[in-house]
This record gives C-alpha cells, sequence and structure tokens, in this order.
C-alpha cells in the first residue's frame, strides 16, 4: 500500500492540507514527516528524503 501523496501541501488552506514545513493547516502543533507530504512518487525508494525532511521540521518546531 502506497503511503505517498495523501496530503497535499501547500500556502492555500483550501487546497492544501499542510503548509510548506509540513504542519497542518488550523492545527498548530501537527506536523506531517512521512512521505505523505510527497507531491508524487518516484523510482527511488524516498526513505532517505524522510530522514532528511525530519530534522528540518524539528527545527521549524523548535524555532516556534
Amino acid at each position: 500500500m502506497r503511503s505517498c501523496t495523501t496530503l497535499v501541501s501547500g500556502e492555500d488552506p483550501a487546497a492544501s492540507a499542510l503548509d510548506l514545513d509540513c504542519r497542518t493547516h488550523g492545527l498548530d502543533n501537527l506536523y506531517v514527516t512521512d512521505a505523505s507530504y510527497f507531491p508524487s512518487t518516484g523510482a527511488v525508494n524516498p526513505t532517505l528524503t524522510i530522514i532528511a525532511n525530519a530534522p528540518r521540521v524539528a527545527d521549524r518546531i523548535a524555532a516556534a
């Protein structure tokens, strides 16, 4: 089962579930750092990108 591309990210809450920092619109303390925020899937395993994105999002959380 694929879990990629299930949550759209963007600046418009009416057209996306997450902002560009992977935080849900409307819930300030809920972030998504798995593959569901990806706009599409490729032929390469997304694990390294997920691992790289998690500290980026953690820095945003710590700065808030």
